[in-house]
């Protein structure tokens, strides 16, 4: 089963890397296709917009064409359109690939983690859904690095590549060790087309996707605006700031990756516990973040904290919600998850600017992504309470 689990994690892999691939090539991309500032904003908002788009669109549809041959699709089409930023030479192509790179994204993203659940033993699921996300962990902390990397020495085109190098793995490895089991088809919906947009059916799956939603718009509150805050206490003590930013990123980003790798070794008695732990623990750490806004040590160990429970937070309750979800709505609830995800960040991200600006001092971030970590809490408590079908 070694090379279905790569695949999947190659899935993953490129998902999160793509997120994280434009931003630090930005520069680069934009000396070279002279790029204007309104072309520059397109190249960054192609991805997540035609993404969000996917997830929308291919939710309701990858449950019955199979979600191997998704996944195999994707992937496939994804190298394609990554393959063409080795040949692009104006701004046009390369914010349209862009487009079609993030409207393929949601054939792996949707695919991925009902996969686990489709062709892995109950057992090994959930240790199977640390290791896979903690490729995503691994794609946003080397993706940055590698392609500035590459950029100064050789070309920027050439992240890009690595990337497509990848895909090509994934939709080989899943082509060829994971046969396609499509569903069958059900009854349209005048609603059909917005499922992925509206809450799961089934009570516990609903509130689980619920306290999803919540650890996201607490997590974004608080790490979208961090580096800024981080790096303007950092310039007060006269060292040089960007280097201390870029340990502390990188002490985080391997602390995600271990964590989640982790997942296999609790035991299943304690899942929940971890699980509800993972969502309540971090308020504490968002609250004392403001708190030791001099002390470098401290910022390290918190955000290094909060890192790792997220990493801990988010496959649990992705691995709990698939393991709740009907079988036949794998993939639309993880499109539901996905999309949610994307308009939940940017929401965070947009109300953790305005907080900033109202207190520069970082404590309102913190007060609400507090709240948010709280309240996701609470909805799977709530949960746990009561009987499930699980």
């Amino acid at each position: 089963m070694l090379l279905p689990a790569l695949s999947l994690a190659a899935g993953w892999f490129i998902v999160l890397g793509n997120i994280a691939l434009a931003p630090p090539l930005l520069a680069f991309v934009a000396a070279d296709l002279r790029m204007s500032g309104t072309e520059q904003g397109a190249f960054l908002v192609a991805l997540p917009l035609t993404s969000f788009l996917g997830n929308v669109l291919f939710g309701p549809f990858v449950d019955r064409i199979g979600r191997s041959r998704s996944l195999t699709l994707g992937a496939a089409g994804a190298m394609l359109s990554l393959l063409g930023f080795l040949l692009v030479d104006d701004a046009t192509t390369a914010i349209a690939l862009r487009g079609v790179t993030g409207l393929l994204m949601p054939l792996v993203g949707i695919s991925v983690l009902p996969c686990v659940t489709e062709y892995f033993p109950a057992g090994r699921r959930l240790a199977l859904t640390g290791y896979v996300m903690a490729s995503g962990s691994l794609a946003q902390m080397v993706m940055a690095p590698l392609a500035i990397t590459l950029a100064s020495h050789a070309s920027w085109r050439w992240g890009f590549g690595v990337l497509a190098a990848v895909a090509g793995l994934a939709a080989a490895g899943a082509l060829v060790s994971m046969p396609n089991r499509p569903r069958d088809a059900r009854p349209a919906s005048v609603r059909h087309h917005l499922r992925s947009l509206l809450p799961p059916k089934e009570r516990e799956v609903r509130f689980s996707v619920i306290a999803f939603y919540l650890f996201v718009l607490g997590l974004f509150s608080v790490t979208a605006l961090y580096p800024t805050w981080l790096l303007a206490n950092l310039a007060t003590t006269g060292d040089d700031g960007g280097e201390a930013a870029g340990v502390l990123f990188l002490v985080a980003g391997v602390a995600a990756v271990a964590a989640s790798s982790s997942l296999g070794a609790i035991p299943r008695r304690w899942q929940r516990h971890v699980l509800v732990a993972s969502l309540l623990l971090p308020s504490a750490v968002a609250l004392a973040l403001p708190a030791v806004p001099g002390h470098y040590g401290a910022q390290v160990a918190l955000y290094t904290a909060l890192v790792g429970l997220q990493s801990v937070a988010s496959p649990v309750l992705r691995a709990r919600i698939n393991q709740l979800a009907d079988e036949d709505d794998l993939s639309t609830v993880n499109a539901s998850l996905n999309a949610g995800y994307q308009l939940a960040a940017a929401t965070a991200t947009a109300v953790a600017a305005v907080l900033y600006g109202l207190a520069p001092s970082f404590w309102l971030n913190s007060a609400v992504a507090a709240a948010g970590f709280l309240a996701a809490a609470t909805a799977v408590l709530h949960l746990l309470r009561r009987p499930t079908t699980s």
